[in-house]
């Protein structure tokens, strides 16, 4: 990691109390005696909440291989970009204050010529739809401990201040509101959603799933049914993996991967089909330079969050 991203990165993050980048609690080296170095880097977990987390997606806006190989387990996977059945509705305050955070977070990732990030968004469903499967307490209690959660971040507070004048939207579907006949050994918390409880931008916060697509998938890719219904749920979210430089090696990928996914699907097609195939299927490559990624992000996750 270079000194310059790491003062750049101080900076920001002191200056936005909102960031939704990774927050970073050290760089340490244990070197035991008799045995080699061992560096770590101790971070905080973004999924670190009071409530079940019913879906994990990693999201970057992109299509190539952004879909999960099924059967799976959707409580336990980290579902990707095409696996997203929902659209989510927050609070217009919220939703504003997104769009400009984004754009701020973004533009440093920008300045310091790093990509292949992606924003991690962890669902709630407090009325759950009948896909959700249960999630085994240890599995989660895992989680915090693993990310070193417990010892690092305080722990999420379920009543928090909010932007004055915001509102707790709900879904307008009938029974969406009341929560649906959970078996007590599911989980050992306690649903009380009345009142505000994130404390700031990515953490609880309160939203609507709306079922829809936000991108189509590549011909012949079949995607999960969407769900019948919307439902009201609690959103943890913010961007991981930020310490990806656009090096050389990311710029062989990016020939690679068109090479291997857009030149083949060009041949059977006219040569202005063809030319447009490989034109789209440059920019929908997770490798690409880190203008066009934070671009295409931001305009994706404007669109998954309304």
């Amino acid at each position: 990691m270079r000194e310059a991203v790491l003062r750049d990165y101080y900076a920001h993050v002191t200056s936005q109390p909102d960031t939704l980048l990774t927050r970073f609690f050290g760089l340490h080296r244990v070197k035991p005696q008799g045995g080699s170095n061992v560096r770590f880097v101790v971070m905080g977990n973004l999924l670190c909440t009071d409530y079940t987390v019913h879906r994990r997606y990693d999201l970057k806006g992109s299509t190539f291989g952004r879909i999960t190989r099924q059967p799976f387990d959707p409580a336990k996977k980290i579902l990707k970009d095409l696996d997203l059945e929902y659209t989510f509705r927050l609070d217009p305050g919220y939703a504003k204050q997104l769009t400009q955070q984004l754009a701020a977070d973004c533009g440093l990732l920008e300045r310091l010529r790093i990509m292949d990030y992606s924003m991690l968004l962890g669902v709630h469903f407090k009325t759950k739809p009948t896909c959700v499967q249960k999630v085994n307490g240890a599995y989660r209690q895992f989680l915090c401990v693993f990310f070193l959660c417990a010892s690092l971040v305080p722990s999420c507070p379920r009543n928090g201040a909010a932007p004055q004048g915001t509102q707790i939207i709900k879904s307008t579907e009938s029974g969406s509101s009341n929560a649906a006949a959970d078996d007590e050994a599911d989980d050992d918390e306690e649903d009380d959603f009345d009142g505000v409880i994130n404390t700031r931008l990515g953490e609880n916060m309160n939203g609507v799933a709306v079922p829809g697509r936000v991108l189509a998938a590549p011909k012949g890719t079949i995607q999960p049914a969407l769900p019948d219904k919307q439902c009201d749920v609690i959103l943890n979210f913010g961007i991981i993996d930020i310490l990806q430089e656009y090096n050389m090696s990311k710029q062989v990928e990016h020939t690679w991967k068109v090479s291997l996914y857009c030149f083949p699907m060009s041949r059977m097609r006219s040569h202005s089909a063809a030319q447009q195939t490989v034109i789209q299927g440059q920019h929908n490559i997770s490798a690409v330079n880190p203008l066009e990624y934070s671009h295409r992000l931001q305009s994706f996750m404007l669109k998954v969050f309304t």
